[in-house]
Formats: structure tokens, sequence, C-alpha cells
């Protein structure tokens, strides 16, 4: 049963509610029937980051879920979320890969994100050259006052962008085994 919805989920994530090979599923994109026309529906990625962030937040918020086997196995679904974000190639999705740098969920979270960064080559350092130069450490702007603990400092943000841009311009990579160690198998 937990399967089934979570492989719902997904595809609703994904929007593949029109069916695989759909126009709107092949772009990453989700397709929500009954939106109105011209109402902005967001993308499969920002669906994936709320959820990611969502997560986050009820894990700051009630200290209480921690030791709860469910939430556990819920924490896992979010690593398979950012698991996602490999095979996303669209501008989108990259972008808000990138996003998530601000964020400091955890050494395991941050070695699989920047394991996913490192995987998309080249591709990814416009992105990450401009959120270096833009500077805008989103999580603190968002949550920092509410949740600092979920946020990376300034000048650890800056330091990770460095850090990542200098790994991608060297060439380095992820191998499909460095991605499974960050889940810890």
């Amino acid at each position: 049963m937990r399967k089934v919805l979570c492989w719902s989920v997904l595809i609703v994530f994904l929007g593949w509610s029109n069916g695989p090979g759909s126009h709107a599923a092949s772009r990453g994109e989700t397709a929500h029937r009954g939106a109105r026309p011209g109402s902005e529906v967001p993308s499969a990625p920002d669906l994936l980051k709320r959820a990611i962030l969502s997560t986050a937040i009820l894990y700051a918020e009630v200290p209480a879920v921690r030791g709860n086997q469910a939430y556990q196995f819920h924490q896992l679904d979010v690593y398979n979320l950012l698991a996602l974000f490999d095979s996303m190639a669209s501008d989108d999705g990259i972008r808000v890969l990138v996003s998530l740098n601000s964020y400091g969920f955890g050494a395991a979270f941050g070695e699989m994100k920047d394991c996913i960064i490192l995987r998309k080559t080249k591709l990814i350092l416009p992105y990450l050259t401009r959120q270096l130069v833009a500077s805008d450490n989103e999580c603190a702007r968002t949550l920092g006052k509410a949740h600092p603990e979920l946020c990376l400092s300034d000048s650890e943000y800056r330091q990770n962008l460095r850090l990542l841009i200098k790994y991608v311009r060297s060439g380095r990579g992820c191998s499909d085994e460095e991605m499974a160690n960050t889940f810890g198998f």
C-alpha cells in the first residue's frame, strides 16, 4: 500500500497525469486538470522542492517526530525526491536544484545534492556562477528568522558555491557508486 501511494505521488509530481510521453510530462511539467487558464501551475521541480522544504520545517518545528518510525520512512522519501533531480536537464530543474544550495539539511542531504550537481557537469556552471554573483542566500531570506538551523550561513553558502564551481570546472564528477553511498547503501 505504501509503495502504491508513493508511486501515485511521484506520478503527480512528474506530471504524468496525462500519460507517459505526454507533452507536459516530457518537459517535466505538471499537468493539472481543472487549472484555470492563465493560472500559474508550479513545475515538477518546484513541487519537489516544496515537499523537501516542508519535511525539513516539520522536523524543525515538531522535534517529537524525529524518533517516529513513520517519519523516518518519510525522510527516506525526501532523499528519493532529491534523487529525481539527477535525471532533470531542463532549465527549471537545474535552477531549482541550485536553489537548494543555501539550505543546510544535514551532511547526507548536502552530499547527495552536491553529487547530483557534479553529475550535471558544465551544464550547471552558469547557474552556480549566477547564484554566487547574486549572493542570495534564499534560506536565510525565507526561513532564517524562524528556522536558522535549516540554513547555511552566508559565508558557508558562498564557500560551498565556490567549491562546487571549482569542482565543475575541473571536471570532477560523481559516479553511480558515489551517489549510492550518499544514500548510505
